[in-house]
């Protein structure tokens, strides 16, 4: 009976081919999913910071850049997202948008 030596070769070959492949990839695939930072914040953003289950991030007197930082690190437990999911000319856009708003405390409420 002859034994069959099994090789990790091909799968290691493969491996490596999809790690180098697959960013650039997935993030043409990303480049251009959201129509509009009201779209990303809608689908991303709003599911927990609309909802009471993490603090507001409208009004808040942030920076761009903090925004684009949280975004891409995480805070807490806040997952960073990667650019596989939000492309930087979407998050860049939205992180503007959002550091545009006047913070909460400036903002005159009309009865």
């Amino acid at each position: 009976m002859r034994k069959q030596v099994k090789t990790a070769a091909p799968a290691a070959v493969t491996a490596a081919v999809m790690l180098i492949a697959v960013p650039w990839t997935a993030h043409g695939q990303s480049a251009g999913q959201w129509k509009n930072p009201d779209h990303l914040y809608s689908k991303i953003c709003a599911n927990c910071h609309d909802t009471g289950v993490a603090p507001t991030i409208v009004g808040r007197d942030f920076k761009a850049d903090h925004y684009v930082t949280t975004v891409r690190r995480g805070s807490k437990a806040m997952p960073a997202f990667r650019i596989t999911e939000i492309d930087d000319a979407a998050l860049l856009a939205l992180a503007e948008q959002l550091a545009a708003v006047p913070h909460m405390d400036t903002i005159e409420v009309k009865q």
